[in-house]
């Protein structure tokens, strides 16, 4: 009988430490699976940030070239605008280099100095009269 109850006690040991492994097991599985959803959370945050971040640097990039092309166009409608003053500029520098002012009586009219200068004006301009 002692051996019997011996055996039962013994089993009743057994079943609990069964029951204590299976606990600590299953524990140990739950701690595993949300560490593994963490870990999961984790990863994900992270990869949505660097997707956001990219998109974030390729906006600014779009913006930095947009900037440059303006800047661009500016330089060249200045430059543009600079060459046609000066190819403008020049035409009447050269026209006054080539001018020597009329030579009038001190005695001429008003009328034929102001009709010498128009025609000098329009010679200028327009070249010589043919």
């Amino acid at each position: 009988m002692k051996t019997q109850q011996l055996e039962i006690k013994l089993s009743n040991k057994t079943e609990e430490d069964i029951k204590k492994a299976r606990r600590k097991s299953t524990q140990a599985g739950d701690d595993l699976m949300r560490r593994v959803d963490l870990y999961n959370q984790a990863q994900s945050k992270w990869f949505e940030e660097m997707v956001t971040t990219t998109l974030e640097l390729e906006r600014l990039e779009v913006e930095r070239v947009e900037m440059i092309r303006q800047h661009l166009c500016q330089h060249t409608q200045l430059r543009h605008e600079t060459d046609m003053f000066n190819q403008s500029s020049s035409l009447w520098t050269n026209c006054f280099e080539k001018w020597t002012r009329p030579k009038t009586e001190s005695c001429g009219s008003e009328s034929t100095i102001r009709a010498t200068f128009t025609l000098w004006t329009w010679t200028c301009l327009c070249g010589p009269w043919s």
